[in-house]
């Protein structure tokens, strides 16, 4: 399970101070929409986050509301932006009283690290968002994340078409699945199955490729967050025959942390991956 790692006080203050967006009303707003970053802040809880075969998810919503809040209303506009294109972001927090059949109250939240969402679904009682990877705040001024979904979306009228582009940009959907698949949902380098510690990868850049090849799943590795970073930063990248190569910036200490040596695929990459392979070696630094 995620835990709450940074405690702090002043949930309000933290929506707008450190995010930027109000909440409607501090007491029963579950959350708020940035429309200028075309995103979404959902507050979510710490003892509502499950673990099914696809790995990490989080309740969203209740199809039978447990209590009168004016929240459930707000809810169902906020998921319905998110399901529109919009990037889900969680706040996760700790009830004081998780028990209680009445508005929960905030007893600790964290703010240092956010929560990045992604597909959504329901069952009978139950609406959920995939849980696709924990980052830290500054990411949110950092990351291109949102500036490329903006573009999905005023490039495309298709709402199939937006969905599916904006779950391949966070490595999710059916591009997810699929790199997956192709890869035994397995680590294409360290062999780990830690569905928690994977994500799907590009190979050929978000920003460089046309809508096909973000789609396609032989542009994709299933890497261990740290070796995800590394090879987004160009500073690790694959041969043809799948043999890493690692840049001279990292000193020798630092491959040996990051499990650097003698490293390879775990199994010889199609055609079209060492196409896209090939691409990505013309970022990388040597």
């Amino acid at each position: 399970m995620i835990k709450i790692t940074h405690p702090a006080k002043g949930v309000t203050q933290f929506f707008e101070k450190t995010l930027g967006v109000k909440l409607n009303n501090p007491r029963q707003s579950w959350g708020a929409i940035d429309a200028d970053c075309n995103r979404v802040f959902l507050r979510i809880w710490e003892d509502q986050i499950e673990n099914d075969a696809d790995g990490l998810k989080v309740k969203v919503y209740w199809n039978e509301k447990r209590n009168k809040s004016h929240g459930y209303a707000e809810r169902l506009k906020h998921l319905a932006v998110i399901q529109n294109g919009a990037c889900g972001i969680g706040i996760l927090c700790e009830a004081k009283d998780p028990n209680t059949t009445g508005e929960r109250e905030i007893k600790i939240f964290d703010d240092e690290q956010l929560i990045l969402l992604g597909d959504l679904t329901e069952d009978d009682k139950f609406r959920y968002a995939r849980i696709v990877k924990c980052f830290p705040i500054s990411e949110l001024a950092e990351s291109t994340l949102v500036s490329d979904i903006k573009e999905i979306i005023s490039k495309s009228t298709d709402p199939t078409t937006v969905q599916a582009l904006v779950n391949a940009r966070v490595g999710q959907g059916k591009f997810g699945l699929d790199v997956r698949k192709i890869w035994s949902h397995r680590c294409s380098v360290t062999g780990s199955s830690t569905k928690a510690a994977l994500e799907a990868s590009h190979i050929k850049r978000w920003a460089d490729s046309n809508d096909n090849e973000r789609l396609d799943p032989n542009n994709g590795l299933l890497l261990t967050a740290n070796l995800h970073k590394l090879f987004d930063a160009g500073l690790i990248s694959f041969e043809d025959s799948g043999e890493m190569i690692v840049s001279s910036k990292l000193s020798q200490s630092e491959r040996e942390i990051f499990g650097l040596v003698g490293r390879k695929l775990i199994k010889t990459p199609s055609l079209q991956t060492a196409n896209y392979l090939l691409h990505h070696r013309t970022k990388f630094v040597e």
